[in-house]
């Protein structure tokens, strides 16, 4: 399993108002879309990866792939 950790400013309350009446957040595992162009600006670190934190991370899938052939 691989971790990630996200640091980004505070969001401010129109940005909060803005992605709940969107929706989209509402359907994103944890309401993080760090691609969002809302939330992108915000973010100003990432630890890990991008794609561990929207889905499941390049390496893990590359690593479970190569373990169900036997490499």
């Amino acid at each position: 399993m691989q971790e990630c950790t996200v640091h980004m400013d505070p969001l401010p309350d129109a940005t909060i108002d803005a992605l709940l009446a969107e929706g989209q957040v509402m359907w994103c595992a944890g309401g993080l879309m760090i691609e969002h162009p809302l939330v992108a600006p915000l973010i100003t670190r990432i630890e890990g990866t991008p794609d561990a934190v929207m889905g499941l991370g390049k390496e893990t899938v590359m690593r479970v792939l190569a373990d169900a052939a036997g490499f």
